[in-house]
């Protein structure tokens, strides 16, 4: 009786020996924010990028200081959010699903020398939701500047 216990515990641990390195592989490699390839035997990390910016081209090519100023914002909004993934100890987020930055904008007249445009900020950095934030630029376009809050109110 004890060698039958003997050889079903050897075939036992014989049978479990591979499930166990892996399974504690594949936990480790969700914890990296992987997937497990249980084939290749090797934890994939895939972070996927959405960068979408919709640009006031038909302002731009008008008005060079709505140009210098939309560069400029789109430069820094964009450059904001992809900092964190160039520095080596950023962390792969575990998320649901792709990291994304997207900017729209609305177009308002006040009169014929008087604009603004709108920016609708959505980002997506892998945290239990994304983030909408707006940033408003307003010009004058007969004198070609950028008008400032206190521009606005005295």
């Amino acid at each position: 009786m004890r060698t039958l216990r003997r050889i079903a515990l050897v075939v036992l641990a014989v049978l479990l020996l591979p499930v166990l390195p892996t399974s504690a592989q594949e936990d480790a490699c969700f914890q990296k924010g992987g997937t497990w390839n249980p084939d290749e035997q090797r934890c994939i990390l895939l972070t996927s990028l959405e960068i979408d910016i919709h640009y006031p081209l038909e302002l731009t090519t008008e008005h060079a200081v709505i140009e210098q100023a939309v560069d400029a914002f789109i430069h820094d909004a964009r450059s904001a959010f992809l900092a964190p993934l160039v520095e080596s100890s950023f962390p792969v987020p575990v998320g649901a699903g792709p990291l994304a930055l997207s900017i729209d904008y609305e177009t308002f007249n006040f009169s014929e020398d008087v604009l603004s445009l709108k920016f609708t900020i959505y980002d997506y950095t892998g945290g239990a939701h994304g983030n909408t934030t707006f940033r408003t630029l307003t010009f004058d376009l007969a004198a070609g500047r950028e008008l400032a809050l206190g521009d606005l109110f005295q």
